[in-house]
C-alpha cells in the first residue's frame, strides 16, 4: 500500500465516516422538512427554500467539523501513547 495512504489511514476513515453521516442526515432532514411542509400546507417554493438553507447549514457544519478534525485535533497515535506505560499490575496495586 502507498506509504502516504498508510500513514493517513485514520484521517481517511474519519473523513469517509463524516461524509456518509452528513449525507444520511441531509437525506433524513430533507424528507422530514418536505413532509412537514406538505402537512402544514406551506407553499412548495418556501419548502424548497427551507430545504436549501438547511442543506447549506448542514454542509457548513460538516466542513467546519472536518477542518477541526484535520487541523486542530492531533492524529491518534495508538493506545500506548494514549494510556502511557500504565499496566494491569499498576491497577492492581492501586486497588
Amino acid at each position: 500500500m502507498n506509504p502516504f495512504i498508510q500513514s493517513h489511514l485514520q484521517e481517511i476513515y474519519s473523513t469517509i465516516a463524516l461524509l456518509i453521516g452528513l449525507l444520511i442526515f441531509k437525506f433524513i432532514s430533507t424528507k422530514a422538512i418536505k413532509k412537514v411542509g406538505k402537512i402544514s400546507d406551506l407553499n412548495t417554493s418556501r419548502t424548497k427554500l427551507i430545504v436549501k438553507y438547511s442543506s447549506i447549514g448542514i454542509s457548513s457544519i460538516g466542513l467546519v467539523s472536518l477542518l477541526v478534525r484535520l487541523y486542530l485535533i492531533p492524529p491518534f497515535q495508538g493506545w500506548t501513547t494514549l494510556v502511557g506505560s500504565f499496566r494491569l499490575s499498576d491497577m492492581i496495586l492501586l486497588a
